[in-house]
């Protein structure tokens, strides 16, 4: 919430490992509605953002360690 009261994001996506457990997301939504009800100024002043799973959760580091491998190697290619 402190975040999204500075840069007032539409989503919020968690990654990593923690993401991989359905649970989590829950929580953190659960959490957020709790918060956003119980406090009418938090309710005046933000819009619910959508609070997801990252699309490869554990695995990004993966991706973005081969992406930087290819760029560093085939920089031709890739930019």
């Amino acid at each position: 919430m402190n975040i999204q009261s500075v840069v007032d994001l539409e989503k919020f996506v968690i990654g990593g490992g923690i993401s991989a457990q359905p649970l989590v997301i829950k929580g953190i939504n659960q959490a957020y509605d709790d918060l956003y009800h119980t406090n009418e100024a938090v309710a005046l002043t933000l819009c619910r953002p959508q609070i997801t799973v990252a699309k490869f959760n554990n695995d990004a580091n993966l991706y973005g360690a081969l992406y930087q491998l290819l760029l560093t190697t085939a920089p031709e290619k890739f930019n």
